[in-house]
C-alpha cells in the first residue's frame, strides 16, 4: 500500500491562501458563467422548439459537469500543475482493504443518516416535496436520466468533491489551525455550497464523517467511496422507486 501524506509536507503546509482563493474562485467562476450559458441555451433550445424534457435532462446534467470540470480544473491547473505538484499530495493513495470495506459499511449507514437529516429539516420547515429528488430527476423516471445521474452525481461529483473539499480545503484548515477547526469549517462550508435546507442538514452530516475519515485513514480514496456509496444509492434507489410507481 502507497504512504499517506507525509507529517513533512503537512507541517510545511501545502496550500497558500493565494492558492485556496485562486481555485476556490476558479470554480466559482467557471460554475456561474456556465450556468448562465447553459441556462441560455435552454432557452434558446426551447424557443426552437425542443422537447422540453430532452432540454431539462441535458441542460440538468450540464451543470452537473460543470460542476465537475470546475473543481477538478481548478485544482490541477492552479493548484498541482502551477506548484508542480502530483495527485498524490492530496491523499488520492490506496487505503487498506480493512478501510475500503470500513468505506462501503459508512457509506451506507452513511445515507440513512443523511436522509433521515434532510427529512427531518424538511418536517419542520413543513415541507411535502424533495427538491433534492426533483434535481436528480428532473423529467422522473427514464433510463437514460437514470444512468447518466449515476455517472455524474453518483461517481464523478464524488470524486470531484472529495479533490477539493477534503484534499484541498480540509488539508489547508488542518495544516493551518488543527484537526478539529479543520473539521468544524471545512463541514460547514461543505454543507452550506449545497444551497437548500434539508440538503445542507445532510451535507453538514456527511461532511464531518467525510473529514474525520480522510484524517484517520491517510487516503482521499476513502471518502470518495464513502460519498460514491451514499450518492450512488440514493440515486439507484429514487429511480427505482420511480419505476415502480
Amino acid at each position: 500500500m502507497d504512504a499517506a501524506p507525509s507529517t513533512e509536507a503537512r507541517g510545511q503546509g501545502l496550500w497558500s491562501w493565494r492558492d485556496i482563493l485562486g481555485m476556490s474562485g476558479s470554480s466559482i467562476a467557471v460554475l456561474l458563467a456556465g450556468s448562465l450559458a447553459v441556462g441560455w441555451g435552454m432557452r434558446s433550445a426551447q424557443a426552437a422548439g425542443r422537447a422540453r424534457e430532452l432540454v431539462l435532462l441535458l441542460g440538468t446534467m450540464a451543470i452537473v459537469f460543470l460542476e465537475v470540470a470546475a473543481l477538478l480544473g481548478s485544482v490541477y491547473l492552479l493548484g498541482l500543475r502551477r506548484r508542480g505538484l502530483s495527485w498524490r499530495v492530496l491523499g488520492l493513495v490506496w487505503p487498506s482493504l480493512e478501510w475500503v470495506a470500513s468505506a462501503m459499511v459508512i457509506g451506507i449507514a452513511g445515507l440513512f443518516l443523511t436522509s433521515a437529516m434532510a427529512g427531518l429539516v424538511q418536517r419542520l420547515m413543513g415541507r411535502t416535496t424533495d427538491p433534492q429528488a426533483e434535481a436528480l430527476a428532473p423529467i422522473g423516471f427514464s433510463w437514460t436520466a437514470g444512468l447518466g445521474m449515476f455517472l455524474l452525481v453518483g461517481l464523478a461529483v464524488p470524486f470531484a468533491e472529495e479533490v477539493f473539499f477534503r484534499g484541498v480545503l480540509f488539508r489547508w484548515l488542518r495544516d493551518r489551525w488543527g484537526v478539529r477547526a479543520a473539521l468544524v469549517i471545512s463541514t460547514l462550508i461543505f454543507g452550506l455550497v449545497h444551497g437548500d435546507p434539508p440538503t445542507i442538514a445532510a451535507g453538514w452530516t456527511l461532511g464531518f464523517i467525510l473529514a474525520l475519515v480522510y484524517e484517520r485513514s491517510g487516503s482521499l480514496w476513502t471518502p470518495v467511496l464513502i460519498h460514491a456509496v451514499n450518492n450512488s444509492a440514493k440515486v439507484i434507489l429514487l429511480y427505482l422507486m420511480l419505476r415502480l410507481r
